[in-house]
C-alpha cells in the first residue's frame, strides 16, 4: 500500500532517510545559517554564539524532519523505521564532526528533551498561536533569554512554519516501498 499515493517517486526506506538527511543539511548550510543570523540580528562572527544558533536550528531542523514524517505517514511502522534510519545516520555524522563521542542514547535523549519541548509548544491554545509559541522555544533556545523584539520573534515563526511547508511538500513527493 502505497504511503503518499500514486504517481510518487519509490524509494527504498534507506534512501528516504537520505532524503532526510539532505534536508537537514541544506536547512544548516553555512548561507542559510548567515541568512538566518542576519534575519534576527544575531551576531555568529563569535564562534559561541555560531555553535548557539547552529545548536538551536540543527534540534529545530531535526524536530520538524520528524513532525513533518509523523504528520504525513499513514503506515506508522514504516515511518518508524526511516525515522530510525535518519537519526542513525544524523547521530553517525554528529560523531564525526566533534571531538567526544556520544552515545546513541544520551544523543537521542537530548533530542527527545527538546522534541518534547516543541511538541509542547505545538499543543499551546495561547493567542497568537502554535508557531509564535514554536517561535517562542526557539527564541530562548538562541537569545538564552526571550527576546521581546517582535520582529526577530516573527522572523523566527516565518522560519519554523516555511521549514515545516517546505518540508512537507518535499516529502509528500515520495512513496517508500
Amino acid at each position: 500500500m502505497p504511503i503518499f499515493g500514486k504517481g510518487k517517486t519509490k524509494i527504498t526506506e534507506e534512501e528516504f532517510a537520505l532524503a532526510l538527511s539532505t534536508l537537514l543539511k541544506m536547512r544548516l548550510s553555512h548561507e542559510q545559517l548567515n541568512e538566518t543570523a542576519a534575519l534576527i540580528n544575531f551576531d555568529i562572527s563569535k564562534e559561541k554564539n555560531f555553535e548557539r544558533l547552529f545548536n538551536e536550528l540543527y534540534k529545530l531542523n531535526m524536530w520538524i524532519i520528524t513532525h513533518s514524517c509523523e504528520r504525513i505517514f499513514d503506515d506508522i511502522e514504516k515511518r518508524d523505521k526511516c525515522l530510525d534510519i535518519f537519526h542513525r545516520q544524523i547521530h553517525q555524522a554528529y560523531n564525526k564532526a566533534i571531538k567526544e563521542q556520544v552515545s546513541f542514547d544520551d544523543w537521542i535523549l537530548d533530542m527527545v528533551t527538546k522534541y518534547s519541548e516543541y511538541n509542547d509548544a505545538l499543543v499551546s491554545d495561547k493567542p497568537p498561536g502554535h508557531l509564535w509559541a514554536l517561535a517562542r522555544v526557539l527564541n530562548i533556545g538562541i537569545f538564552g533569554k526571550l527576546n521581546k523584539d517582535v520582529f526577530i520573534h516573527t522572523a523566527l515563526g516565518e522560519y519554523i512554519g516555511s521549514g515545516i511547508k517546505t518540508t512537507e511538500s518535499t516529502l509528500k513527493q515520495y512513496m517508500v516501498s
